[in-house]
């Protein structure tokens, strides 16, 4: 499962003990060209209504993910791998607007926690109203009071501002922590997904009795959700929650029954109790949400029949009465692998795709 293409959790995981902290991080940037496919502005592919610009690549490290875009086009991406001598790095840049001979995302800038050896994978980013960026995702042993933290740890950056998300008041097992976020909206409602252990543990989680559940935490109340049912009632193996929107009375939320993209739905809540799953197009294949937007625009991938996977965005699912509505399926990279891992309130989208030599590099697709 490590390691996969489509694998949310992509870390060696070991676990620790409560803290919560902020600091201060001046960001650094890391300069470089990102190179456009050949011709400069790349044709859109597969799906009408894009202006696909790709590879969007940090020139620091492979491979290389874009995992989320806000508002205003900013863009948080990793590169690196999990448990290597090139652990996660993760990074934002600011979007201009491209000419024929230039990519939208000419600069990168660290967006590292400050103390995690083991990386940093920032995967959620939105707009706030002073129209700085909120983002979250979770760093890997990172930085403590009495030395590093075992596991992994949500973590929120706001505006330099980090957060170390407290250890979830149910995980279990006295050496277990396990939490990541993959979600977050512009009140601070985050989600993602952590470990229960049940019994005794021998080591950092790697006992056999532990359970995934995808549950949200509300940052400013430290109040957390979980969402069990997906594992009690709709037979979800490993789920994960990657999108969040809230406001007034309305509340959606998005995620997959296995974050490992084996034999998944994609699933949404409007209550936090009850859910509807999801197969592209009722495909009846692996199908992952990846994020959504504030009119109700779903993104993420589905399983070919030839285990490649595609991405698509689908709208209408959170009606009254369900009816979602698919886009044609969207393919970069000659057709290997695509993922569509999220989408701004202006319909932009962006993830990452895999090429015939096996590489991996992010993409940006721009709403006409």
């Amino acid at each position: 499962m490590t390691g996969s293409f489509l694998d949310l959790r992509r870390a060696v995981f070991v676990g620790a003990a409560v803290l919560t902290v902020a600091l201060t991080l001046e960001a650094c940037s890391s300069s470089g060209t990102s190179p456009l496919a050949t011709g400069g502005r790349a044709a859109a592919p597969a799906t009408s209504g894009y202006t696909f610009y790709y590879p969007i690549d940090n020139p620091s490290g492979q491979p290389n993910f874009i995992t989320g875009i806000d508002h205003n086009r900013k863009i948080v991406g990793v590169y690196g791998t999990a448990g290597s001598s090139n652990p996660y790095n993760s990074y934002t840049a600011k979007y201009q607007s491209p000419s024929p001979s230039q990519s939208p995302y000419p600069t990168f800038v660290n967006d590292n926690y400050p103390d995690a050896p083991g990386g940093t994978y920032m995967s959620g980013i939105v707009s706030q109203s002073n129209a700085k960026s909120l983002e979250a995702g979770y760093a890997i042993t990172p930085g403590g009071y009495n030395g590093n933290l075992n596991g992994n740890w949500g973590v929120v950056d706001n505006k330099g501002i980090w957060t170390l998300i407290a250890k979830h008041p149910n995980p279990g097992g006295p050496h277990c922590h396990h939490l990541e976020l993959f979600g977050i909206d512009s009140n601070f409602d985050a989600v993602g997904l952590y470990w229960h252990a049940e019994g005794t543990y021998t080591g950092e989680c790697s006992g056999s009795n532990k359970t995934q559940y995808a549950f949200e935490v509300s940052l400013g109340e430290t109040s957390y959700t979980d969402f069990k049912k997906l594992n009690l009632n709709y037979g979800a193996t490993a789920p994960v929650a990657t999108g969040i929107y809230e406001s007034g009375s309305t509340y959606w939320v998005v995620g997959s029954t296995d974050s490992t993209g084996a034999s998944s739905n994609g699933w949404t809540t409007t209550d936090g109790k009850t859910f509807h799953l999801y197969t592209y197009s009722n495909s009846g294949r692996s199908t992952q949400f990846l994020g959504l937007n504030s009119a109700g625009a779903v993104v993420g991938t589905e399983e070919g029949a030839g285990s490649d996977w595609h991405g698509f965005t689908v709208t209408g699912l959170f009606q009254a009465t369900p009816n979602p509505v698919w886009s044609s399926l969207i393919d970069l990279g000659n057709n290997e692998d695509t993922v569509v891992s999220g989408v701004n309130d202006l319909g932009d989208i962006c993830g990452w795709y895999k090429t015939s030599d096996g590489t991996i590099h992010g993409f940006v697709g721009i709403h006409q």
